[in-house]
């Protein structure tokens, strides 16, 4: 299965798992009118639009072989909360079209692209254009519904969304070790979070022996909260002297 075809595929469980999201919703959460410090639903659909749209636009201009362009939007923060001033007042249905618009741009994009394409680092990046595309696409939003489910302590949900099988499909997209080790890491988290204390620590071994980088994450990330005092845990995150 080419590149493209295992991108794409990746970026519609997504989609489909952003419409599984909003079938646990209330009326209440669709209608909650949220602020700049506690976002609502419909607030978190904007921002994570919002940006992705501006990842298609910067890809769009490397298609007429122009330069990848970093836009400076200062303090993110700042940023973001211009994202929610200006979509707050905007109804449940135009945040579902936009979702519907975006994720047709990107699917466009990626069945029009090459996989040489796909697979190129545009200069100044640190990533192939099919990893930014997944980390726009797929792994922001992840975090916002992840952030959202357990501050519901709805975990069963969680892990229907993003354990197991999310997981295969993530490895399943590309073998380099950083994105390899990522996906074995956002697994360690859902099964620590799930009270699975021995699959996280074999799934956070398995991601830190692909990216020790990661170390200093774990180290700190609230997420493996309930392994930090397992003592294969401390090994595991030990940076050496």
């Amino acid at each position: 299965m080419s590149l493209n075809k295992r991108l794409s595929e990746l970026v519609l469980d997504m989609k489909d798992n952003l419409s599984k999201w909003y079938d646990l919703l209330i009326p209440a959460d669709i209608e909650e009118v949220g602020d700049e410090k506690d976002w609502s639903v419909k607030d978190e659909i904007f921002h994570n639009m919002v940006w992705a749209d501006r990842r298609i636009t910067i890809l769009e201009t490397l298609e007429r072989s122009e330069a990848w362009t970093n836009i400076d939007y200062g303090d993110y923060e700042d940023e973001n909360r211009t994202i929610f001033e200006e979509h707050k007042l905007k109804s449940w249905d135009e945040a579902q079209e936009h979702i519907d618009r975006s994720y047709k741009r990107i699917l466009d994009y990626i069945d029009r692209t090459s996989e040489e394409t796909l697979l190129n680092t545009p200069d100044g990046q640190e990533r192939e254009i099919w990893h930014s595309i997944a980390n726009s696409f797929v792994l922001h939003p992840m975090i916002h519904i992840w952030g959202y489910l357990v501050k519901k302590q709805d975990l069963d949900k969680l892990n229907e969304l993003f354990g197991e099988n999310f997981a295969k499909r993530l490895l399943s997209v590309n073998d380099s070790k950083v994105w390899q080790a990522g996906a074995h890491y956002n697994l360690a988290c859902i099964y620590a979070i799930t009270g699975a204390i021995k699959k996280s620590i074999e799934e956070l071994e398995e991601a830190l022996k692909l990216n020790p980088e990661l170390k200093e994450w774990a180290s700190q990330d609230s997420d493996l909260d309930s392994i930090r005092e397992e003592t294969e845990f401390q090994t595991l995150v030990k940076i050496e002297e």
